[in-house]
């Protein structure tokens, strides 16, 4: 792979993206499928990343008639995103600031395993979660990554078994494809009255409880070519709850519907 192409992935950059914008950065102007014949890119997928570009302020439509597309010079392009990761670095200090706050004062207050639990066992974690379901008062809110094998073939079988009275916001990862049996159950999930909305990337698999618990997910990779396995990790903390809530609601508000992700994907 390009070594650019290698430079922008690592600063958040999806392969498509990088290979799209690395390819206009090389021409005036190019058509939607002249970017896809060059840059190696799906024409199923050409428009969805293109319009993905334009939000970021680096690919512009070309003045004129046809629909044709041109890059944003890098200086001025790239420096939306500098400040844009400026402005995270900053969010993230000061959450960290406010989270430290809470760790220190808590620390003082509590021993740790008052309200932190590392579960390992899988018959465990499956039993914990569905009794949180079955106590949860008002608001589930949930990343979720692939791999969605486990999560289709479970709505096939049973049903979504959403609770009714209980709000459910979601957040699915998906990537520069499309699964239509994936967006089916997704389709499902929103029939059953929860709220959908689908990212490229999300930062881990997360289910937090009301604003009382939060439940995350990491994956065990010791060496290549074994099993991964999962720890989980349960913290019963109100104010750290509400803190990724926050967070979770910024970024659902700013993600695709699955009516305008096909739009886009379709485009």
């Amino acid at each position: 792979m390009n070594e650019y192409i290698e430079e922008l992935i690592k600063f958040g950059f999806t392969e498509y993206e990088a290979k799209v914008y690395y390819t206009l950065l090389k021409k005036i102007d190019l058509s939607a499928t002249e970017i896809s014949d060059l840059s190696g890119v799906p024409r199923t997928k050409i428009y969805y990343v293109i319009e993905n570009l334009q939000k970021k302020g680096l690919v512009v439509k070309a003045v004129g008639k046809f629909k044709r597309f041109r890059a944003i010079s890098p200086k001025l392009g790239l420096s939306s995103i500098n400040k844009d990761l400026e402005d995270k670095i900053v969010a993230l200090k000061n959450t960290a600031d406010s989270l430290d706050q809470i760790y220190n004062r808590f620390r003082e207050e509590h021993e740790e395993s008052d309200f932190v639990e590392i579960l390992k066992d899988p018959n465990y974690i499956f039993q914990k979660v569905k009794q949180l379901n079955a106590d949860v008062k008002q608001i589930i809110r949930a990343y979720h990554q692939s791999p969605y094998d486990g999560l289709i073939s479970g709505i096939k079988a049973n049903g979504t078994k959403l609770t009714k009275g209980i709000k459910y916001k979601f957040i699915f990862e998906v990537h520069d494809n499309y699964d239509e049996e994936l967006i089916n159950t997704l389709r499902l999930f929103e029939k059953d009255g929860a709220e959908v909305r689908i990212m490229s990337n999300v930062p881990l698999k997360m289910i937090i409880f009301d604003q009382e618990l939060t439940f995350i997910s990491l994956e065990n990779k010791v060496t290549a070519g074994t099993n991964v396995t999962k720890t989980t990790v349960s913290i019963e903390h109100a104010e750290f709850s509400k803190q990724f809530s926050e967070f979770f609601d910024y970024q659902f508000s700013n993600s695709h519907s699955i009516e305008s992700f096909i739009a886009n994907f379709n485009r």
